[in-house]
C-alpha cells in the first residue's frame, strides 16, 4: 500500500519536513514505505498517466486544498493507499491504531471529535471500496471554472463536507441493513450488505495539527492564507 502527501508548492518548509519524518518513523516500524510527497508538477504527471478522468478538476483547481483534494481522491480511485495531511500529529497511540487498521485490511475515514463529520485528513483506501467509488462518481467531472471561488466550494466539492455527504447516503441507501461493531477505543467498523469501512476517531488517532501553531502559518506557503476566501 502506498503512502501519500501533497504540497503544492514544491518543497515543504522545515516545520511540515520534520513532521512527515514523524510520520516515516512510524511507517517504517509498520514495514511500509516511506511517505511519498508529490507537488503539482508531479501529481498532475500522475493523474495525467494513471486518472486523466481527473484532470479537469485539477486543472482547474484555484486553491491548493482543492487541488490536493483532488488529487488524493484520484489516487484512491485507481491505487490502495495511506492519504495523511502534512501537518497531521501523531499520538503515542497511533503507531499500534494504524496497524490495526491496516491488518482488518478495508477502507478507514477519519472521524473529528468535536462533531459527528469526516474529514479528508486521513484515510486508507482500498480497491473496490464503496465509498470512494462513489465519492469518484461525485467529483470527477466537476470544473472549477464554473465554481465561485469560495471556502464553501473548497469544503463542500472534493473536500470534507462531501465526504460526509456521501458516506450519510451510503448509510441512508442502506437504511435498515447497516451494523455498527465496536473495534475498541476508538475505531468501529460499519457493514451494509456488501461493503465494510472501518471509522477512526481524531481524539484517539491522531491530531489534524500539531499543538503548537506552526510558524509558515503566517506566510503564503499556508493553503488558508492562499486566496482571499480564506483571509
Amino acid at each position: 500500500i502506498d503512502v501519500i502527501q501533497y504540497w503544492s508548492q514544491g518543497t515543504p518548509p522545515a516545520e511540515i519536513r520534520f513532521l512527515g519524518e514523524k510520520w516515516n518513523r512510524i511507517m517504517t516500524d509498520l514495514g511500509l514505505d516511506r511517505i511519498t510527497l508529490f507537488d503539482k508538477g508531479k501529481a498532475r504527471a500522475w493523474i495525467a498517466d494513471q486518472a486523466p478522468d481527473f484532470l479537469r478538476p485539477f486543472d482547474t483547481a484555484f486553491h491548493y486544498a482543492i487541488e490536493s483534494d483532488v488529487f488524493r481522491l484520484a489516487y484512491a480511485s485507481r491505487r490502495e493507499c495511506i492519504y495523511l495531511d502534512t501537518e497531521m500529529w501523531p499520538y503515542p497511540q497511533t503507531r499500534p491504531i494504524l496497524g490495526a487498521l491496516l491488518e482488518r485490511g478495508e477502507s478507514a475515514l477519519y472521524l473529528l471529535k468535536a462533531h459527528p463529520d469526516l474529514a479528508s485528513t486521513f484515510f486508507i483506501a482500498r480497491n473496490h471500496c464503496r465509498f470512494f467509488a462513489t465519492l469518484a462518481d461525485h467529483c470527477r467531472d466537476l470544473d472549477f471554472t464554473q465554481w465561485e471561488q469560495t471556502a464553501e466550494t473548497v469544503m463542500n466539492t472534493f473536500g470534507p463536507g462531501k465526504y460526509t455527504l456521501v458516506f450519510k447516503d451510503i448509510l441512508s441507501s442502506n437504511r435498515g441493513h447497516v451494523e455498527l461493531d465496536p473495534l475498541g477505543p476508538g475505531m468501529a467498523a460499519v457493514r451494509g450488505p456488501d461493503w465494510r469501512i472501518t471509522l477512526v476517531n481524531e481524539q484517539f488517532f491522531a491530531a489534524p495539527a500539531p499543538p503548537l501553531r506552526l510558524g509558515y502559518k503566517g506566510t503564503h506557503d499556508a493553503w488558508q492564507r492562499a486566496l482571499k476566501v480564506w483571509r
